[in-house]
């Protein structure tokens, strides 16, 4: 019900943390997207249901070392029945 991350380090992968974790509700197709100024971005979406779904964001700005709270993408979108 949540998502997890690992760094690359020289030394090897890092243990996993948790990044995501919200509502006790299931978290869908995590996509990490860097900026070309180096701010990473986690886009996911969450809810029971595809119908439900809503899409949240976090941003890192250490390389996921730490992360913002979630905010909805988009206020007010939620995914339509059948996935669109």
């Amino acid at each position: 019900m949540a998502i997890w991350i690992s760094r690359r380090t020289r030394e090897g992968w890092t243990p996993p943390e948790r990044v995501a974790d919200e509502e006790e509700v299931p978290h869908w197709n995590p996509v990490l997207f860097r900026r070309s100024d180096g701010v990473l971005f986690l886009y996911y979406k969450v809810g029971p249901e595809i119908s439900g779904w809503t899409t949240r964001v976090i941003r890192s700005t250490d390389n996921g070392r730490t992360w913002t709270p979630p905010v909805p993408l988009v206020e007010g979108i939620r995914t339509e029945a059948g996935g669109r």
